[in-house]
């Protein structure tokens, strides 16, 4: 997701506003909301498997496989522990 989206925008991509949040800036007049503001509506309590590759070594990386960062919330690659 960018770095901000509208209210409606968001409802478009499966997002919800979380109750009781304001916007968090106004951009050309709207209203908008960033990525710790909203939760996404598809998500059933399940995490989502993330998968990409290592910026370092360029293997497959994925969440279901790789530890995540507890500073960064990156995945840590299991080949070069990039």
């Amino acid at each position: 997701m960018a770095r901000g989206h509208t209210y409606e925008k968001l409802q478009e991509l499966g997002y919800q506003v979380n109750k009781g949040q304001k916007a968090a800036y106004r951009f050309y007049g709207n209203n908008i909301f960033t990525r710790d503001q909203v939760v996404n509506i598809d998500d059933d309590d399940e995490e989502c498997e993330y998968h990409n590759h290592c910026f370092n070594c360029q293997n497959d990386v994925d969440s279901s496989s790789e530890e995540q960062c507890k500073v960064c919330y990156w995945l840590i690659c299991s080949y070069c522990s990039s």
